[in-house]
């Protein structure tokens, strides 16, 4: 089982539930089946505007290095690290407590608009997964 996160500000609930959920999750699995894989990639937006902010201090100019993104939040955080379009966290692995430590690291990011990068997720985490052969 692959698990696709959107990590916009808008989905920070949700990444606090499968933290909380994932070892129901995982111990269900294993009472399925001894043969169980699991793995996580994450989304966010983007890297461009009008999906992602790319003033610098309130300017008008485009920076073009992503570690002058303003990081727009969601939910009254004052800020969070800079929007991704794919990132692939774990590849497929019968280890569940990997699952766990990679959930703990990953972080919510910030964007502007409501439609995610879901699509070029989805596509960069099937292609990832057929090229570390996995099944």
């Amino acid at each position: 089982m692959y698990f696709l996160m959107d990590l916009s500000g808008s989905q920070a609930s949700d990444l606090d539930s499968l933290k909380d959920l994932s070892n129901s999750i995982t111990d269900e699995l294993q009472r399925l089946s001894s043969q169980f894989t699991l793995g996580f990639g994450s989304f966010v937006d983007k890297i461009a505007y009008p999906f992602a902010s790319t003033l610098q201090n309130g300017s008008d100019y485009l920076t073009r290095h992503l570690g002058n993104m303003v990081t727009e939040c969601a939910n009254g955080r004052a800020s969070c690290e800079p929007t991704y379009v794919y990132r692939h966290h774990l590849p497929l692995t019968s280890d569940s407590g990997q699952l766990r430590e990679v959930l703990e690291d990953v972080t919510i990011r910030g964007n502007l608009d409501a439609p995610e990068a879901t699509l070029e997720a989805l596509l960069q985490s099937v292609v990832c997964l057929d090229v570390s052969n996995s099944r």
